[in-house]
């Protein structure tokens, strides 16, 4: 039960506190009676009298009411009271060792209408160092938890204070409180609280907290007041490849708590705006593609409706000079359209990566006209190549893919391999792993090289021919496991050529149903379409552009409109272009999605925010055991009795 901003366990034995009525019966009982007198001069007596009457008044009443508390007191001790208190800069800390986690992630940037979380947490830490005195006190904070560990005074850290910027790397809370567990261990405090200052939503962890050892004390500050809490955010928007017009891919999220309706604005710079009306449900995520005019050039503004985290609202994208290659596939299956065919699978992976139909013949359809229309050529399970079509092909700057199968012709195809120091020999049937070997091939760039492996550890070839390179100035971007080539790729002078020495269809591999297959197909494509000495156009996260050593290469093009009077640390989402390259390539770089998605811990269990950490090991509220405070009062209470009535007593047995 809560009643004037208490907790009672016990409620009923506030029933208790009708026994007030034995005090007021017995008072008014035992009120004494006026005795007639007589007096000759009643003129001086009466008036000893009313002065004696008020005094009497008032101590039988200061009896009455010490008396009523004290019943009053005895029965909200039975209730068992407690109040519960919101912990900020005004609780009391005590004198116990404070380890105390500021979460700096951008995601504090958001506000609740006034200040940012950002600047309520920092204030808040301001105000409880202000009170600690002497006592062991450290801040760490979430993407640099070891930059303040060597301060373990309030005044060191509030000089510390103003120069701590949200960082726009995506950080979580888990480093900082494991650090804070290590700090509290390695000293030695068998008695420490642990404060977490954070906007208190699911991304701020990446995995549940451990229990704190016994005697620390975990508690937390959130600012997210989740159901005034609006946030409708761009993720990140990508230039899809298109010969027809310029496509842009916006990603968008609900990051709010609401289900609701709103705009979305795309404003070219040289064309009329467009925009698109989007119903999302809270924490949803959904993309929408727009198609622009081919011609479109210069900037273009993607923006929506001012909310609670401001900066996710509004991103500038610099289209790059990309079109998609004209791709012709020739399959040299009969029937090409089957299931089980080579071209069925590859040109669905194509079709999926570029967004237009690709086209499949057999060699029955390939000419001079088409080739002359072509960019890139996919030869697969031909038996023999129209050798000098090709060769004007390749001389023209085209791409050129070849595979082999049962239909293959080893002999007509040396023919036409047999300038550029290439041979086929014989075919193996054993199965063997694929493994990379050429990790900075351009054919591999724009993917990790940890996501090739794991690509890579999915592929089972049960039968490849052996090719051998000679003096050819070819790689082996792939090998089997017996440094048998694998993918072979390089440049013919204009043009350039990649061979894979297998099938690519079921009957040869499981290539086509493992996971790296549509990657691979689109990394063929790009190598063999020259895509890395096109303006290329690439969208990255922040902590992307780290990993892949970028940060120090990267020459600011435009800053998104809401980072432009933010202090903040870290690279600023915006447009970028690569300093040391020959060819201009455009990274567009956006936040962590995760760090527009404001969905409270509260939403992971049962009830209330409180219960929510609890459940966690945390809690957001200290509960105060009001009974010895009531205990002591009883006491004092007793005290006071006794004494007046002792007194009063004394007083009047003196007369």
């Amino acid at each position: 039960m809560n009643f004037l901003n208490l907790t009672l366990l016990a409620p009923l034995a506030l029933l208790g506190g009708l026994a007030i009525a034995i005090p007021l019966y017995l008072h008014l009982r035992h009120k004494p009676r006026a005795i007639p007198l007589q007096f000759g001069a009643l003129q001086f007596l009466l008036k000893a009298q009313k002065k004696r009457k008020r005094r009497f008044k008032l101590e039988q009443f200061f009896l009455l009411l010490m008396r009523c508390l004290f019943v009053l007191a005895l029965a909200l001790i039975f209730a068992q009271p407690f109040k519960e208190m919101i912990l900020g800069a005004d609780d009391n800390i005590g004198n116990k060792p404070l380890v105390m986690i500021l979460d700096n992630s951008a995601s504090m940037l958001a506000n609740n209408g006034a200040d940012s979380f950002w600047d309520q947490a920092k204030a808040q830490v301001r105000a409880i160092l202000d009170k600690r005195g002497n006592t062991p006190t450290l801040l760490l904070i979430s993407s640099q938890p070891e930059r303040l560990v060597s301060m373990r005074s309030a005044d060191e850290i509030l000089a510390a204070l103003p120069g701590l910027k949200v960082d726009l790397r995506r950080s979580s809370l888990d480093r900082a409180y494991q650090e804070a567990l290590n700090i509290i261990q390695q000293e030695g405090w068998g008695s420490a609280r642990i404060h977490i200052l954070s906007d208190g939503v699911i991304s701020a962890w990446d995995q549940v907290p451990s229990e704190p050892a016994s005697g620390v004390e975990v508690v937390t500050s959130t600012f997210l007041d989740a159901d005034k809490f609006s946030n409708f955010g761009i993720e990140r928007v990508d230039q899809i490849e298109s010969a027809e017009s310029l496509d842009l891919e916006v990603r968008l999220i609900n990051g709010g708590g609401v289900g609701t309706t709103f705009n979305v604005d795309i404003k070219p710079e040289k064309d009329s705006p467009i925009q698109h009306r989007v119903n999302l449900e809270s924490h949803e995520t959904v993309s929408h593609r727009f198609a622009l005019p081919a011609h479109s050039a210069g900037p273009v503004l993607v923006s929506l409706q001012e909310d609670n985290f401001p900066i996710d609202n509004q991103v500038t994208f610099i289209p790059g000079s990309l079109q998609a290659p004209r791709i012709v596939i020739v399959d040299g299956d009969t029937n090409p359209v089957a299931q089980r065919s080579e071209s069925f699978f590859v040109a669905n992976a194509l079709q999926l990566q570029f967004g237009k139909e690709v086209l499949v013949i057999t060699p029955a359809g390939l000419n001079a006209d088409l080739l002359s229309k072509t960019d890139v050529l996919l030869m697969l399970n031909v038996e023999v190549p129209p050798t000098e079509w090709l060769a004007d092909y390749l001389q023209k700057g085209k791409g050129l893919f070849i595979s082999t199968g049962n239909r293959f012709s080893s002999e007509a195809w040396n023919a036409f391999l047999q300038p550029f120091d290439l041979q086929f020999w014989e075919w193996v049937n054993q199965p063997e792993l694929v493994e990379l070997k050429q990790a900075d091939h351009p054919l591999l760039q724009g993917v990790g090289v940890s996501d090739w492996e794991m690509y890579l550890s999915e592929f089972q070839v049960f039968s490849h021919q052996l090719i051998s390179l000679g003096r050819s100035q070819y790689k082996a971007v792939f090998t089997y496991s017996d440094s048998a080539p694998a993918l072979v790729c390089g440049d013919t002078g204009p043009g350039r050529i990649a061979i894979w020495p297998s099938a690519m269809d079921l009957e040869g591999s499981n290539v086509p149903i493992a996971v790296g297959f549509i990657p691979l197909m689109r990394q063929i494509v790009n190598y063999l379409s020259f895509r890395e000495t096109k303006n290329s156009v690439e969208s990255l996260l922040v902590d992307d552009v780290i990993a892949q050593g970028l940060e120090d290469k990267l020459v600011l093009k435009h800053v998104n409109p809401d980072f432009r009077n933010l202090d903040v640390q870290g690279i600023l989402p915006g447009v970028y272009s690569t300093a040391d390259s020959q060819f201009e390539r455009m990274i567009h770089v956006f936040l962590d999605p995760r760090e527009s998605d404001f969905k409270p811990i509260s939403s992971q269990t049962a009830g209330n925010e409180a219960e929510a950490f609890e459940k966690l090991g945390f809690k957001n509220q200290l509960r105060i055991d009001l009974g010895p405070g009531l205990l002591w009062l009883v006491f004092a209470i007793v005290c006071m009795e006794t004494l007046a009535a002792g007194f009063i007593s004394l007083r009047w047995g003196q007369r």
